[in-house]
């Protein structure tokens, strides 16, 4: 999905430099095509990714991928930075 988005992209970027170097009109009106198809895309992908971080399932399919590996650990992902006087940048004394 993502490749996909990323050609027609690149392809609308490439379609509108060259209407706007060459001063096509029909040129810039396929690269508008290209990169309307290109936000569709993208929104489609980012609505993807985010309705599956919510409920931890596929909502909108996007194409076959690896499958996750399972965690092993329980070690939390980030520790909390504990700092000795409460504010970071502060040291005793000043």
């Amino acid at each position: 999905m993502l490749c996909t988005l990323l050609a027609v992209l690149a392809a609308g970027a490439t379609l509108l430099a060259i209407g706007l170097v060459g001063d096509v009109g029909v040129v810039r009106t396929i690269a508008a095509y290209f990169l309307l198809a290109s936000a569709v895309l993208a929104w489609y992908a980012c609505s993807a990714m985010v309705l599956e971080a919510a409920h931890h399932r596929v909502i909108l399919p996007m194409g076959v991928r690896a499958p996750r590996p399972a965690r092993t650990t329980t070690v939390p992902l980030h520790q909390a930075i504990q700092f000795d006087h409460g504010e970071p940048g502060i040291k005793a004394g000043q």
